[in-house]
């Protein structure tokens, strides 16, 4: 796996936990939303696995946070 990748994939992990802070929404509630498992929720939060652009429309639309607000790194990073 590319270092870039990785770096993006729990950058957005940390946006998402982060909107899901604000929204004052829990693991529980949003995966009840998105009609996923909590355990599938944990493994995407973590960075293990990627969200996908379905999922991410989902928590943007839950947390009212805008996609590109979630899926947004540090270009000096992701280079």
């Amino acid at each position: 796996m590319d270092i870039r990748e990785e770096v993006t994939r729990e950058t957005i992990a940390r946006n998402v936990r982060r909107a899901m802070f604000e929204a004052e929404l829990t693991q529980a509630a949003l995966a009840e939303q998105m009609t996923i498992t909590r355990e599938t929720l944990r493994h995407r939060l973590s960075g293990k696995k990627p969200f996908t652009t379905d999922e991410l429309t989902q928590i943007a639309t839950a947390t009212g946070v805008s996609l590109s607000e979630l899926v947004r790194v540090n270009e000096a990073v992701a280079a």
